[in-house]
């Protein structure tokens, strides 16, 4: 839509800048250069096969990738966090919250993606080799991740007090669950 019902050829280096800035809006930078880098390829060939005679990407900047680093917790901010997930602090007047507990931890002890945490089912623990199936996010293959004794301990107290079956999900909507009278049919979705 940005470059219109333009011919190729008649598309110019300015249209190739505003069709960038109007991905920037909506996409990393990274993506905005890839989209950038296949028109020029395609105009390349263009070129080659004499459709065009000028590759109007040619002399676009590209977008730099800047990505500030998060900062890292320390280990004393980590602990904090955890004990305060696991066990509430009056001292902030904060409960515990053993959903987020459980995710975090499994966050954490995992290193895979929120989304792929959210999609753990019972039926991907492995008790017996203290392993974790997770599903690869971005096209990736489906891995097992061994996990600590303790996390694995923890996966287990959580399993016998929400009653989870084989397909059931970790983290279902507690509150959906709840409201329903307790259908069990909700825990597998």
């Amino acid at each position: 839509p940005t470059l219109g019902k333009r011919l190729a050829s008649k598309v110019s280096s300015d249209d190739i800048e505003e069709l960038r800035d109007f991905l920037e809006s909506s996409y990393a930078p990274k993506t905005v250069n890839d989209q950038i880098n296949a028109l020029k390829a395609m105009y390349n060939e263009g070129i080659n096969r004499g459709w065009v005679n000028h590759n109007p990407c040619l002399g676009v900047k590209k977008l730099e990738n800047i990505q500030e680093p998060g900062r890292v917790l320390t280990q004393e901010e980590l602990d904090l966090m955890f004990k305060t997930l696991e066990h509430g602090n009056l001292n902030l007047e904060l409960m515990p919250h053993p959903t987020l507990f459980l995710f975090t931890t499994l966050l954490y002890h995992t290193g895979a993606r929120p989304a792929a945490i959210l999609d753990l089912q019972y039926q991907h623990i492995d008790f017996t080799n203290n392993q974790i199936k997770i599903k690869a996010m971005k096209k990736g293959k489906t891995y097992f991740r061994k996990v600590k004794k303790d996390v694995m301990e923890l996966l287990k107290n959580w399993i016998e007090e929400h009653d989870l079956k084989y397909n059931h999900f970790l983290f279902y909507s507690q509150q959906s669950y709840n409201r329903s009278g307790k259908d069990e049919s909700l825990k597998s979705k």
